[in-house]
C-alpha cells in the first residue's frame, strides 16, 4: 500500500468523524425565518377574527396581514450547519442564544412570556387606540398570567387589576416592581385586586 492510499484510508473516516461530530454537537445560536401570516380581517370557523360591537363596520375585500418570526425554541439543538445556513442565507438570521433566551430559560418559561407579550401589546394596541379617540385612560396593573406552582396560582387571577400591595397604591408597572423588589423573601404580601365588578384581598 502506498503512503498516498495510506494517507487517504486514515483521512477519510477522520473527515467523516468531524463532520458528524460538528453535526450532532449543538451550537449555543438562535436562528430565525419568516413565519406564517394570518389574515385578521378573514374568518376562523364561521366567525369573524376581529369583531367590533356598536358600530358599523366596512369591508372592501382586502387583507390586513399579521406577520410572524418563527424563530428556534429555548431547548433546540441547533447545529453548525443549520447556523450556517442561516447565516448565509438571505431569509433568515442567526443570533447567539443568550441574546435570544435568559439562562436556563426553557420552552415553557419562554410559551408564559410569550403569552405575557402578546397580552401587553394587545393591551398597548387598545390603549393607543382609545386615546386617539379622546379617552382620559387611567395606568392600570393587570395579572396577565401566572406561572404553573407559585404562590399566586389558585389566589389570583389571569384578568386580575392590582389595586394595592401592603397599603401602596398600585399607579403603574414600576411601583408594583419597587414594592416587590422591596419584598423579604418568603413573607407574604397582603394584595387588594379588582375581578370584575368586585373587590378582594389575598395574601
Amino acid at each position: 500500500m502506498s503512503r498516498r492510499t495510506l494517507a487517504t484510508v486514515i483521512a477519510v473516516p477522520l473527515m467523516v468523524g468531524l463532520w458528524l461530530g460538528a453535526a450532532l454537537v449543538p451550537v449555543p445560536y438562535v436562528t430565525s425565518r419568516p413565519g406564517i401570516t394570518v389574515d385578521v380581517l378573514a374568518e376562523n370557523g364561521g366567525t369573524e377574527i376581529i369583531q367590533v360591537d356598536g358600530h358599523r363596520t366596512y369591508y372592501d375585500g382586502g387583507e390586513l396581514r399579521m406577520t410572524t418570526v418563527a424563530s428556534d425554541r429555548a431547548e433546540d439543538r441547533v447545529s453548525i450547519f443549520s447556523a450556517l445556513r442561516a447565516w448565509i442565507s438571505d431569509d433568515e438570521s442567526v443570533q447567539p442564544h443568550d441574546v435570544v433566551y435568559s439562562d436556563g430559560e426553557t420552552n415553557e418559561d419562554n410559551k408564559i412570556r410569550s403569552h405575557l407579550d402578546m397580552t401587553t401589546s394587545q393591551d398597548v394596541a387598545l390603549a393607543v387606540a382609545l386615546t386617539e379617540l379622546g379617552y382620559d385612560l387611567k395606568t392600570a396593573v393587570k395579572v396577565a398570567g401566572l406561572t404553573p406552582g407559585s404562590p399566586s396560582e389558585g389566589v389570583l387571577e389571569e384578568g386580575d387589576r392590582i389595586l394595592k400591595v401592603d397599603d401602596v397604591a398600585i399607579d403603574g408597572v414600576q411601583t408594583l416592581l419597587d414594592v416587590l423588589g422591596k419584598a423579604e423573601v418568603g413573607t407574604p404580601l397582603e394584595i387588594r385586586v379588582s375581578r370584575g365588578a368586585r373587590r378582594s384581598t389575598s395574601r
